[in-house]
C-alpha cells in the first residue's frame, strides 16, 4: 500500500487509512489488488531529417545511385506505468521518435549528345514548258444572200351552191295478207312406265329389290319383265325415276340395323339420291321413298334400286320411271 503524507503527516489520496507519524488508525481491510494498467502509446516518430542537396545534373554517363542513407534509431519505449492496488497509474510519456536518416543525393542524370541534322539538298530547277504548237483552222467561205420571198396571191371568194328542193315521198306500197296458220304437229309420243310388288318378300344386302308386275308402258323407251328387278332403257335422253315402298328387318336381326336404298345404273350408284332408316325395335316399319333424275348416251341401260346394310323385308313397292 502507498501513502503520500502532507505536511501534518496526514496521509492523503491513499486507500482509506488515515496516518500520521504518531498514530496509524485502519479504516478497513485491503481490498483486492487493481486490474493491471493498459500499455502506454508507442512513442512518436522523431522528425524526418533534411533532405539531402540534389546533385548537379551532369551531361554525359548517368551517374551511380548514391547509397540509401541509414535508418534513424527507434525511439524509446515510454515506460511501463506502475500497477496501481485499486488507482490505475498513470501512462508514462511516449519516447521521442528518433531523427530519419538523410538520403544520399541523387547521381546526375547523363544525356547523350543528339548528332546535328545534315541539311536538306537543294530543289533543282523546273525545266522550260514547250511552247504549244499554232493550231491550224480552214478559212469558212462567206454565206450567200438570201433571195427576196415573192408576193402572197389573193384569197379567191368563198362559193355558195344553192340547195335543190326535197323531192316528195313516195306512196306506200300495201300490207299482203297474212299466211294461213299451219296445222298443229303430233304430240311427242309419251315415254313412261310403272311396275310393283304387293307381297312382301325378302332381300339380302347388296341386291336389288324384284318387282313382280309391270302395270303401265307408254312407248318403248324403257321396259320392265315380270317378276324382274331390270328397267330397261332402251332410247338415249333423259329420264326421272321415283321409288316408294315400305321396310322393316327381318326375325332374329341384330339392332340396331342400318337400311340404305340407292338407284344403281349399268351397276354403279346414281349419286344425288337414296334413302335411309335405323332400325332399333323388331317392330318397327319405315315408309321410304327417293327420286333420281338422270341421262342415258348409251344404250340399252339398266336401272336398279339396290338395298344395303343388312337383310330386310319389302313390301308395297313401286317404281315409276319418266322420259323428259
Amino acid at each position: 500500500m502507498s501513502c503520500f503524507f502532507d505536511d501534518n503527516k496526514y496521509c492523503r489520496d491513499c486507500c482509506g487509512c488515515i496516518v500520521n507519524t504518531e498514530t496509524v488508525v485502519v479504516r478497513g481491510s485491503m481490498g483486492p489488488a487493481g486490474p493491471t494498467g493498459p500499455q502506454g502509446p508507442a512513442g512518436q516518430r522523431g522528425p524526418t531529417g533534411p533532405t539531402g542537396a540534389t546533385g548537379a545534373t551532369g551531361t554525359g554517363v548517368t551517374g551511380a545511385t548514391g547509397p540509401t542513407g541509414a535508418t534513424g534509431p527507434t525511439g524509446a519505449t515510454g515506460a511501463t506505468g506502475a500497477t496501481g492496488t485499486g488507482i490505475t497509474g498513470a501512462t508514462g510519456p511516449t519516447g521521442a521518435t528518433g531523427p530519419t536518416g538523410a538520403t544520399g543525393a541523387t547521381g546526375a542524370t547523363g544525356t547523350g549528345v543528339t548528332g546535328a541534322t545534315g541539311p536538306t539538298g537543294a530543289t533543282g530547277p523546273t525545266g522550260a514548258t514547250g511552247a504549244t504548237g499554232a493550231t491550224g483552222t480552214g478559212i469558212t467561205g462567206a454565206t450567200g444572200p438570201t433571195g427576196a420571198t415573192g408576193p402572197t396571191g389573193p384569197t379567191g371568194a368563198t362559193g355558195t351552191g344553192i340547195t335543190g328542193a326535197t323531192g316528195p315521198t313516195g306512196a306506200t306500197g300495201p300490207t299482203g295478207p297474212t299466211g294461213a296458220t299451219g296445222a298443229t304437229g303430233a304430240a311427242p309420243e309419251t315415254q313412261a312406265l310403272t311396275a310393283y310388288s304387293t307381297p312382301s318378300a325378302p332381300v339380302t344386302g347388296g341386291q336389288a329389290l324384284i318387282f313382280d308386275r309391270t302395270s303401265t308402258q307408254e312407248g318403248s323407251a324403257i321396259s320392265h319383265a315380270n317378276n324382274s328387278a331390270d328397267f330397261v332403257i332402251n332410247e338415249p335422253g333423259t329420264y326421272v325415276a321415283i321409288y316408294n315402298g315400305t321396310a322393316y328387318p327381318q326375325q332374329n336381326a341384330s339392332l340396331p340395323e342400318t337400311n340404305l336404298l340407292s338407284f344403281t345404273l349399268n351397276g354403279t350408284a346414281l349419286n344425288g339420291a337414296a334413302t335411309q332408316h335405323v332400325f332399333t325395335t323388331a317392330n318397327e316399319t319405315s315408309a321410304q321413298s327417293a327420286a333420281q333424275i338422270f341421262t342415258v348416251t348409251s344404250v340399252p341401260a339398266t336401272l336398279q334400286i339396290t338395298s344395303a346394310g343388312g337383310d330386310f323385308i319389302y313390301s308395297n313397292i313401286a317404281m315409276n320411271i319418266y322420259k323428259i
